[in-house]
């Protein structure tokens, strides 16, 4: 799996003339209300490492029904606030849906799936841009695999790596659409209530209105989760949303 994303990072890497660096700062809450239902709530920034042409806010509620440990779905209400030099700054509305199945499971790793459907309406400011439409939906679909905990220096650790293809509804009304992600990465779980990950990420976009202009992006991310009231039921992680 690590040789096969290399592989693709290399392909995706090469097809793209533009290329930036980026980081991503997220804080996810998850709290288990019962033994299959989840709330969480999750707060984050993104921003260009070297430049302040772009940056990026968001906060996300959301829920998740456990009905076994292979089978959940979820669902939830964000809002993005992006702040574009270039280009005009966007709020933008996203409701989104989704199916989590983790299939199949080996004493060693679990594979997941997660199918996504997103709705997405966006507030620009300025009015002279030349989009489409201001309201669009989006199809994802992510393969992750994730190794058992290992032990390092008393303290469990996990790797993973995922690849996540999105789908866009023609007519789109955003700069920036996003066709290929690419995710390697390790975890800490410290204690049960608290872990982090640390995600590098190249992410494959093209310029809707420049003749489909390939963008690559490098993509740092760190992401700290806590949970609380863990359950004994179903499996109480969610993996990190967008």
């Amino acid at each position: 799996m690590i040789s096969f994303f290399f592989l693709l990072s290399w392909v995706a890497h090469g097809q793209a003339p533009e290329r930036n660096f980026q980081s991503w700062t997220d804080l996810t809450y998850r709290h288990n209300a019962t033994p299959n239902l989840q709330l969480g709530l999750d707060l984050g920034f993104r921003g260009i490492v070297s430049s302040v042409d772009w940056s990026q806010v968001y906060v996300r509620p959301n829920l998740n029904y456990y009905f076994t440990r292979i089978i959940a779905v979820g669902g939830g209400l964000a809002y993005f606030r992006t702040w574009n030099l270039s280009v005009a700054d966007v709020n933008e509305l996203r409701g989104y849906q989704n199916v989590s199945i983790t299939w199949p499971s080996f004493n060693f790793m679990v594979v997941k799936h997660r199918i996504q459907f997103e709705q997405r309406k966006f507030y620009y400011s300025a009015s002279n841009l030349d989009y489409d439409s201001d309201f669009t939906t989006r199809l994802r679909y992510r393969i992750k695999l994730e190794s058992a905990d290992i032990i390092i220096a008393r303290q469990n650790f996990y790797f993973f790596a995922n690849t996540e293809w999105f789908q866009t509804r023609k007519g789109v009304v955003e700069p920036f659409i996003d066709n290929l992600r690419l995710v390697a990465g390790i975890g800490h779980r410290v204690n049960r209530f608290f872990r982090y990950e640390i995600h590098y990420i190249n992410q494959s976009s093209r310029v809707e209105k420049d003749n489909g202009l390939q963008v690559s992006a490098h993509i740092l991310r760190v992401i700290l989760i806590f949970m609380t009231e863990k359950k004994t039921g179903a499996n109480n992680e969610r993996d990190e949303q967008n």
